[in-house]
C-alpha cells in the first residue's frame, strides 16, 4: 500500500503540528517552572507556549519536513526496514542549528524535537498502513497543555 502525494503531506502536517504542540508545551512548562521556582515571578504559560509553539512550528514546517521527505525517500530507495536509522537521522540533522550557533542548548533541543518529529512520523505512518485510528493522540497533547496550565493557575 503506497501512499499518495496527498496523503504525505497531510501526514507532515499533521506531525508537524503534534510535534511543534507537544514540544512547547512541554518547554513552556520547563520555562514556566523554572522561573517561578527561582524568583518567585509568575509566568504566563499560555503566552510562552504561543512564542514556543509559532517559533518551533515554522521551523519544522520548512527545514524539519524537507529533510524529513529527503530521508523518508532515500529509506524507501536503500533501507526501507531500518526505520532507526531514519529517526538516527533526523536527530543527528535536528543538531544542524545548535552546532551552526556553537550553543549546546539549541543543539540538544534540536536534537529531542527531531526525536520526536520521527518517532511520530512513524508511528502515523504505521497506523496510516494498518488503516487505525490515531484520533485519541490528538486529544492527549491538548489534555496535557490544559493540565499544565490549570496547574500554573493554581499554583
Amino acid at each position: 500500500m503506497t501512499e499518495s502525494m496527498k496523503e504525505l503531506v497531510v501526514r507532515k502536517l499533521k506531525v508537524t503540528f503534534l510535534t511543534a504542540f507537544i514540544f512547547s508545551t512541554v518547554w513552556s512548562f520547563w520555562e514556566t517552572y523554572m522561573r517561578i521556582k527561582s524568583d518567585g515571578d509568575y509566568a504566563d504559560f499560555p503566552g510562552m507556549f504561543m512564542i514556543f509553539f509559532f517559533y518551533i512550528f515554522i521551523i519544522i514546517l520548512i527545514y524539519g519536513n524537507l529533510i524529513s521527505i529527503f530521508f523518508e525517500f532515500l529509506q524507501r530507495k536503500w533501507f526501507a526496514r531500518s526505520n532507526w536509522l531514519y529517526i538516527f537521522l533526523l536527530g543527528l540533522f535536528g543538531s544542524v542549528n545548535g552546532v551552526l550557533d556553537f550553543e549546546l542548548f539549541f543543539m540538544v533541543f534540536g536534537i529531542l524535537a527531531a526525536l520526536l518529529y520521527a518517532i511520530i512520523d512513524k508511528w502515523l505512518l504505521k497506523s496510516w498502513a494498518l488503516q487505525e485510528s490515531n484520533k485519541s493522540f490528538y486529544i492527549l497533547p491538548l489534555i496535557l497543555f490544559f493540565l499544565f496550565w490549570i496547574y500554573f493557575n493554581i499554583t
